[in-house]
């Protein structure tokens, strides 16, 4: 099962033909676990809101975690509106629980993040 988030676009009036296109793109497909198990485990058990809305930044930034997202501390900042400190912790839970993981060229580069699915398993040839 998974979730379709739409995001809504007040104040504009859509052609017939445009307006699927338009809507498909401004979809977001969740994994059930993300809304039933990973916000209640992140909300509620390690009283991390922040890591769940870092989270889902990086979902929707990352189409679904099908790629990866060169972003630094201060952009994410910026896109999620949370302070950099908030979401550096944001990100270090992430880390430690495995649900992202992060590359760096060098030290100083700007790091790129990929989003993992530890709950769905990778399934074997017969």
């Amino acid at each position: 099962m998974s979730f379709r988030i739409g995001l809504a676009i007040a104040g504009f009036a859509l052609s017939n033909d445009n307006e699927q296109a338009l809507m498909n793109s401004r979809h977001v497909t969740l994994d059930a676990y993300v809304i039933d198990t990973l916000m209640r485990d992140l909300v509620g058990h390690d009283r991390n809101t922040a890591a769940f809305l870092v989270f889902l930044h990086f979902w929707r930034q990352t189409n679904s975690a099908t790629q990866s997202l060169p972003a630094s501390y201060e952009s994410i900042a910026t896109d999620v509106g949370l302070s950099k400190r908030t979401v550096q912790n944001g990100v270090s839970l992430l880390l430690r629980r495995g649900l992202i993981s992060v590359k760096r060229a060098y030290a100083t580069a700007v790091p790129e993040y990929r989003v993992r699915k530890p709950w769905v398993r990778k399934r074997s040839s017969p």
